[in-house]
């Protein structure tokens, strides 16, 4: 899903609210959530729901934040004036003063906002990056069975802890052939045959047991383990 045609779901589910929010806040949210967009629609409805829902709040707390703040203003220039008029130009000094309190004040408001959405994008980052690992685990299992061999779970796992996942862009046919690249540069450096056909497969009808306690210490001075 594209950012024009999320925003355009966003607005009809905005229904007649006219939100205030700058157009760059606007983007940075829906850019956020793009890559939670999927197949299921129900899901997608209710996670633009949840958008929606989210820009208004934050539209909502920004002017509630703002309203009080200019109170907050008009209440102590007018306490100030009752305490006594010290002139025109220290008059002025003092107002000026408040405004720049309140332009402070407005600053630290959005960096809060800020820092609060680079922590969910931070969140949906690893998230995103969990998903692609576990679909390239997926991918590579698959791509043995699917050639009549089998696997090893020691050096798939090695392999996988050496795949850098990106952020973006992620090709998964790519990630899964370097995976099985990285599998079979440890099988072939422990000096271990790589994997024979399933049972069936082999002319005698039974599958070999190979044993891999042997090949740990080699596989781990390339590959230090990692939880």
């Amino acid at each position: 899903m594209e950012r024009e045609e999320l925003k355009e779901l966003v607005n009809k589910s905005l229904g007649s609210t006219q939100l205030k929010l700058s157009e760059r806040t606007i983007n940075e949210e829906l850019d956020d959530v793009l890559g939670d967009f999927g197949d299921n629609e129900e899901a997608n409805a209710k996670l633009v729901e949840r958008v929606a829902n989210r820009l208004k709040r934050m539209d909502g707390n920004l002017h509630a934040d703002v309203s009080k703040e200019v109170k907050e203003y008009k209440e102590n220039a007018e306490k100030k004036q009752k305490e006594g008029n010290e002139g025109g130009s220290k008059k002025n000094e003092n107002n000026e003063g408040s405004e720049s309190e309140i332009m402070k004040e407005l600053k630290n408001l959005r960096a809060e906002l800020d820092e609060e959405r680079n922590a969910r994008k931070q969140e949906q980052t690893e998230r995103a990056k969990h998903a692609t690992m576990d679909s390239v685990r997926k991918g590579l299992r698959e791509k043995f069975e699917n050639a009549g061999l089998k696997i090893n779970d020691f050096f798939a796992k090695s392999a996988l802890s050496k795949l850098e996942i990106p952020s973006e862009n992620v090709d998964l046919k790519s990630l899964v052939e370097k995976a099985e690249r990285l599998y079979n540069a440890d099988i072939k450096e422990a000096g271990i045959e790589i994997g024979k056909p399933h049972a069936g497969g082999n002319g005698g009808g039974k599958e070999e047991k190979e044993d891999w306690s042997d090949v740990g210490n080699i596989v781990g001075r390339h590959n230090p383990k990692t939880e």
